[in-house]
């Protein structure tokens, strides 16, 4: 099942202010020609996280309910800042208190060791993943391999960005990732949100770099 929260101009408008979501000529990771770029590591202040948190809070309310999920986990990099803020928001405008926790790239062998940081995912735990974007889903399905291997369950998956990018084999990208995991996807934006500023030209920020 996937879930968007579309219309919302309000919050593209903010992500193209800070400089998150720009426009021009982009090369992807995979390669792909992009007319659009998402760089959340952009929203480096105060303001902007606690809007994104307050943002994402709301979402897994409405979606996942309060008494749906145990811990909030965010995969490192970006997801890092996005799970903080997340549960920061849930505590602030809700008072519902969820641990967080997040992930090294590499697990680490000293000190107190272990792959993940905070609270640890265990058997038993529901668990939603917050990221930044999905483009071709194999990141949210490593992450979400990471997590149930330790016993716990990812009930759902939740993103600023779906760029419904077209699959290879027909389809989008992000209906493969739910149809191969059996995850629920929420986005708090899609394709659709951005396409308005791709005819119209209207963006305030665009660029011709690759």
């Amino acid at each position: 099942m996937i879930r968007v929260m579309s219309g919302r101009a309000d919050l593209v408008e903010l992500l193209v202010q800070r400089g998150v979501l720009r426009f021009g000529d982009f090369t992807l990771k995979s390669g792909r020609k992009s007319r659009y770029f998402f760089n959340l590591g952009n929203l480096d202040d105060g303001e902007s996280l606690a809007r994104i948190g307050s943002e994402l809070g709301q979402l897994l309310l409405s979606e996942v309910g309060a008494d749906g999920f145990d811990l909030v986990f965010g995969p490192a990099y970006k997801g890092i800042t996005l799970a903080a803020a997340t549960v920061d928001a849930l505590w602030r405008e809700h008072g519902l208190s969820k641990p967080f926790c997040y992930d090294r790239k590499e697990e680490k062998t000293h000190g107190e060791g272990g792959r993940f940081v905070g609270r640890t995912p265990a058997a038993g735990t529901r668990v939603v993943v917050v990221d930044d974007v999905i483009t071709d889903g194999a990141t949210k399905v490593d992450a979400v391999r990471r997590i149930e291997e330790t016993g716990a369950q990812v009930v759902a998956v939740a993103i600023v960005l779906d760029r419904q990018d077209p699959h290879p084999d027909g389809g989008v990208q992000s209906e493969r990732f739910v149809k191969e995991t059996g995850k629920r996807l929420l986005s708090l934006l899609s394709k659709a949100d951005v396409e308005p500023y791709l005819e119209d030209g209207s963006s305030p920020i665009r660029s011709s770099q690759s």
